[in-house]
Parts: C-alpha cells; structure tokens; sequence
C-alpha cells in the first residue's frame, strides 16, 4: 500500500510538480517510500510452527533455533519419532550424534535438547570418537562412512539409529555402522535401508498435508 507520505516521497505533491530542495533542485525521496521497507518499519515475524504453535515443541520453552523458521528436517524429525515409537526414553539420557550436518547432527540436538536428553556432538574431528560413543545410552550415526560405528564402540545395551547411505563397492545401500559387529552389544539398531528412510519419506508427507491444509484455510478466511 502507498500512504500519502510515501506518495509525496515519490515525488509526486497536491500542488503538482516534485519536491524542491533549497535550491531549487529536485529533493531526494524520503525513506520508506514506494520501493522499499522504512528504516523504522520491523522486520517480518516468522509464521509459527502450524503443529508446534508459536510456543515450540512440547516440553520447550521455544521452538529451537534450528527450526525456528518452519517444520524441522524430516530426518533428524524421524530419528526422535523412531525412538518415541519403540519407547526408547529421551530424558536424562546421553545422546551422542555422530554427524554435525545441518539437515541432520544439528536440528537433531536441538530437537533432543527439547526432549531433556544429554546430548554430545560429534564429527571428524572429534578426539577419541570411539570413548564417545561408548559412554552413550543411544548413538545416531549420521556421517556418511561405512563402518564408522562398530561394537566395539558402544556400550552394552546401547540404542544405535542408522541414518547413513551409502553405496557398498558391490553397490548396495549400508549405512554408517557394521550391523554385524553390533549384534550381541546393541539392544537395537535401525536397518538401512529401511530404518529411518522410511520415516522421512512419512513425515515429509506429513509436512505436505498440514501446509496444504494451513493454505487452504488462509484462503478461506481471506477477504474478498
């Protein structure tokens, strides 16, 4: 919309003609005319979360800042969504990531930050990745190496959730961990493929679905 200020910012006056500076020469056109936002206008406030609301995540004060913006990368969603789906507690236990990419190992922690669970970051550089690992209640492998988690790094009764894929040199799909290694130290790792690939495709949907429907309703309750 064009107020009367901006239109008189653009050059144009009720008396017909531009606006003169001292001298008689054109003046400059005032900010927050036509053409751009004011210096003293705010910025545009992001559209709260159409599932989480304006509050966040059940159990957060806020949406985390990874998120703030919209739904979370279906991925690192799917990871949480897995693990509520087999009962595995978050609270108060130790989560190590192993990945710190931003559609995975970062919205991830902010997501399990949001269920009270302990969580530890790790990646290439990460001295002494197998101590890590080891002294986790659950590890996420999400660094794109094959056979980077074995048994020999977990801890007993460890939770492990696959979120590599990779392609073996026989060109099958593996994931970032030696499930054979695992078997017997583990209580439970997520297949690949079919783990959380499956997961992320379902709430992918599931994003689609309720944008549609919030789009939907915007334009019902539009004016005329």
């Amino acid at each position: 919309l064009v107020t009367a200020r901006s239109a008189d910012a653009g050059g144009g006056r009720a008396g017909g003609g531009p606006r003169r500076g001292r001298r008689g020469r054109p003046g400059r056109p005032r900010r927050g005319g036509a053409g751009g936002r004011g210096a003293r206008d705010p910025p545009p406030r992001p559209r709260p979360h159409p599932t989480w609301g304006a509050g966040g995540p059940p159990g957060a004060g806020g949406r985390p800042p990874a998120v703030a913006a919209g739904w979370a990368p279906p991925t690192a969603e799917a990871v949480v969504e897995l693990l509520k789906h087999h009962g595995i507690a978050l609270e108060g236990r130790h989560v190590a990531i192993v990945g710190r990419s931003n559609v995975v190992g970062k919205p991830l922690a902010q997501l399990l930050l949001a269920e009270n669970a302990t969580v530890t970051v790790c990646h290439s550089r990460t001295t002494d990745l197998p101590a890590v690992t080891a002294a986790a209640d659950i590890v996420v492998a999400a660094a794109g190496r094959i056979g980077l988690v074995t048994g020999a790094n977990l801890r007993p009764g460890a939770v492990v959730i696959d979120v590599g894929t990779n392609e073996s040199a026989d060109g099958s799909i593996v994931g970032d961990v030696d499930p054979e290694s695992v078997r017997g130290t583990a209580a439970g790792l997520s297949p690949v493929p079919g783990g959380v690939g499956p997961v992320t495709t379902a709430l992918l949907m599931r994003h689609v679905v309720i944008a549609a429907e919030q789009a939907g309703r915007t334009a019902d309750t539009a004016p005329a």
